[in-house]
C-alpha cells in the first residue's frame, strides 16, 4: 500500500511538473478536428543528412496563386533544408495523409533564411488547398493588418507539453501585433510578432494572415495569405521541460523578400493565371 501511494504521489509530481513547465503566455493549440483548414497547407518537412546520418524536420508550406488550384511548391526556412534526401508530409483535418518527395530546391537565400522547394507531384486542391500570395494587392503584413485581417502562427515546435517533440503542428490564433521590424538584431528577417508563441523545431511553419483585399478581382473574398516562413528557437524567454527553446515573439520572414522568384516558379510549375501578374 506504501508502494502503491509512493508511486501515485511521485507520478502527481511528475505530472504538475510538466503542466507548470507551460509558460502563461503559451496559449497555442495542437491541430485537431476542429481546427481551421487552412492549416493543412502547413506540412511537415523532413530531411536526411547522409554525412551526419541524422534527420531533422522543419515545416513548409504549401503555397499557390489561387486556393482552388493544384500546386507542387512549398515554403520553409534556407537553414532547414541542408541534406540530402527531403519530403512533406501533411495530416489533411479530414485524416487524409499526403506524402510527397522534394525533388529539388528552386530558389533559396541564407540572409533572408527562406527556400522554395519543389514537389514530386502536384497536390490536389480537394485534398488540400494552397495559401496564397498577395500578388493582386501587393500588401504589407501591417496594411493586411491594418483592413482586419486575422493573424495564424503555425509550426512544428519540438516542445513536450503541446508539440510532442514535434510531431504534431501547433499554432497561436491571439497574437497581439504582427508586423515590419527594423531591428536587424531582434529580428533579421523582417518580420515580427507579439504574443506569437513557437518553439526550436518550428522554423519553416507559417505566419498567416486571413483578410479580404479590397484590390483583388481574382482571389475575391475572405483568403487564407501566407506572409512568410516562421523562425523558431531564436531566444530562450521560456524553455520547454525537453530543454527545447521558445519565444512569444516569434519573428517570420517577410513575404515581400522572396515573392518575385516564387512567382516565377509558380508559373512555372502551377501554370499562370489570368489576371494575377
Amino acid at each position: 500500500m506504501k508502494c502503491a501511494f509512493k508511486i501515485l504521489l511521485l507520478a502527481s509530481f511528475v505530472i504538475g511538473t510538466v503542466q507548470a513547465e507551460l509558460h502563461p503566455s503559451d496559449d497555442r493549440k495542437s491541430k485537431g478536428p476542429d481546427s481551421p483548414k487552412f492549416l493543412d497547407a502547413v506540412g511537415r518537412l523532413t530531411v536526411y543528412n547522409a554525412l551526419t546520418k541524422k534527420v531533422n524536420y522543419c515545416g513548409a508550406t504549401l503555397v499557390g496563386f489561387t486556393s482552388d488550384r493544384k500546386s507542387r511548391i512549398v515554403v520553409t526556412s534556407d537553414h532547414c533544408i541542408q541534406g540530402n534526401k527531403k519530403s512533406w508530409k501533411t495530416t489533411t483535418k479530414s485524416g487524409k495523409i499526403i506524402d510527397r518527395k522534394i525533388v529539388k530546391v528552386l530558389d533559396s537565400d541564407s540572409l533572408s533564411d527562406y527556400a522554395i522547394l519543389l514537389l514530386d507531384d502536384h497536390v490536389e486542391p480537394s485534398d488540400v488547398a494552397p495559401l496564397i500570395i498577395d500578388y493582386e494587392g501587393g500588401d504589407s503584413v501591417d496594411r493586411m493588418i491594418g483592413r482586419g485581417g486575422e493573424a495564424v502562427v503555425a509550426g512544428y515546435s519540438a516542445d513536450k507539453e503541446l508539440g510532442q517533440g514535434g510531431k504534431v503542428l501547433t499554432y497561436d490564433d491571439s497574437i497581439e501585433s504582427i508586423g515590419s521590424c527594423d531591428d536587424e538584431e531582434k529580428c533579421p528577417v523582417g518580420g515580427s510578432t507579439r504574443g506569437a508563441t513557437t518553439y526550436s523545431g518550428a522554423s519553416g511553419g507559417a505566419a498567416i494572415v486571413t483578410f479580404e483585399s479590397p484590390k483583388a478581382n481574382v482571389n475575391k473574398g475572405i483568403q487564407h495569405y501566407f506572409v512568410g516562413p516562421i523562425k523558431g528557437g531564436l531566444s530562450d524567454h521560456f524553455v520547454s521541460s525537453n530543454g527545447v527553446r521558445g519565444s512569444d515573439n516569434t519573428i517570420f520572414t517577410f513575404h515581400e523578400r522572396f515573392w518575385n522568384p516564387l512567382f516565377d516558379h509558380l508559373v512555372e510549375y502551377n501554370g499562370a493565371v489570368e489576371g494575377i501578374e
